[in-house]
């Protein structure tokens, strides 16, 4: 349950974290043996092959490459997976080869269904918004929105309005984040109630960037809630971390302390390492001067979070302070 293998758009926690957890509302990478070089029988069958999982980029740009040569390249199915490709790519720091996958939809979306000018308007800004351009993201995720509600898209609307809430100023991402999950809520498409956690997640991180500590709480919690409901048992944990996370921030250390260590029982079974977790037991442990103990975590968090693309290019103060405290004596 990595929390960094998402693109992020500035180096603040609330933007890497809201990121990873959009990423569960897009949590299924169909295998390739189920549609390989064969066109899809519905167009519900494409949208689901379209619901994939961020956190895997590569294995995802082999799936859309295989997928769009069962289709003609003028075709509209080809158009639609191609900016899904865009992501992808975009998802490993291929900017450049990405917007040229978009400039080459750009001429023919008049020809083609609405939801692809949606779709190209949504990936090209995120690709500015990953490189650290959200002046020229802005604007994209704007028409994107009006596009997505015009074309009756509640899922793609939500996904734009969530989208706005990273390239506005701080005191405008409350209201995008609310009006993003008021959008979800008053939906009847299942796939826009998908939404509803990541977007519980969201409106919390945007509180505790506030410093509203007691109404980010009640967010996460409401996240937590709808994974339960939704039987979502591999994202239970990061709502659980963030849970405890805010009750660090609240100085509430000792709850905090037991969950960071119950999500590192849990993760040690799995086999799923969560540098972040490592670095939450660190920063405890630092707070109530436990050195030995703390030092032990900021190295393991180096060890796991500095192969993080995203984090060593946003964000080299953090991990350089995860090393230096794990080597002091």
């Amino acid at each position: 349950m990595t929390r960094s293998a998402c693109v992020r758009a500035a180096p603040s926690l609330y933007l890497r974290l809201a990121y990873r957890a959009s990423a569960v509302a897009l949590a299924c990478l169909l295998p390739v043996a189920s549609w390989a070089a064969e066109p899809f029988k519905t167009e519900g069958d494409l949208a689901n092959f379209l619901i994939w999982n961020i956190e895997q980029p590569v294995p995802a740009e082999k799936q859309f490459r295989d997928a769009m040569t069962a289709y003609a390249p003028d075709s509209p199915e080809y158009a639609e997976i191609t900016t899904q490709l865009a992501r992808a790519l975009g998802l490993q720091q291929k900017f450049k080869e990405a917007h040229a996958l978009l400039d080459a939809l750009e001429p023919r979306l008049s020809n083609l269904p609405p939801v692809v000018a949606v779709r190209v308007h949504l990936e090209r800004g995120r690709l500015f918004n990953s490189n650290h351009e959200q002046a020229k993201a802005k604007p994209l995720f704007e028409q994107a929105w009006n596009e997505a509600r015009a074309a009756h898209r509640d899922y793609l609307a939500v996904d734009a309005a969530h989208m706005m809430a990273f390239v506005v100023p701080p005191e405008e991402q409350l209201d995008w984040n609310k009006k993003a999950l008021d959008y979800a809520e008053a939906s009847t498409m299942p796939r826009a109630k998908r939404w509803l956690a990541s977007l519980y997640n969201n409106v919390g991180m945007a509180y505790q960037d506030m410093g509203k500590y007691d109404d980010a709480l009640a967010a996460f919690n409401r996240a937590l809630a709808e994974r339960q409901k939704m039987d979502e048992p591999g994202e239970i944990p990061v709502a659980r971390w963030m849970i405890a996370h805010v009750y660090r921030l609240m100085g509430r250390n000792d709850e905090a302390l037991a969950e960071q260590l119950s999500l590192e029982k849990a993760m040690l079974a799995s086999g799923d390492i969560d540098g972040y977790v490592y670095e939450e037991l660190a920063e405890l442990y630092l707070a109530k001067g436990e050195k030995k103990l703390a030092k032990r975590y900021f190295g393991l968090a180096y060890d796991e979070l500095s192969i993080d693309i995203w984090l060593a290019r946003d964000e080299p103060d953090r991990l350089a302070r995860m090393k230096r405290l794990s080597e002091e004596n």
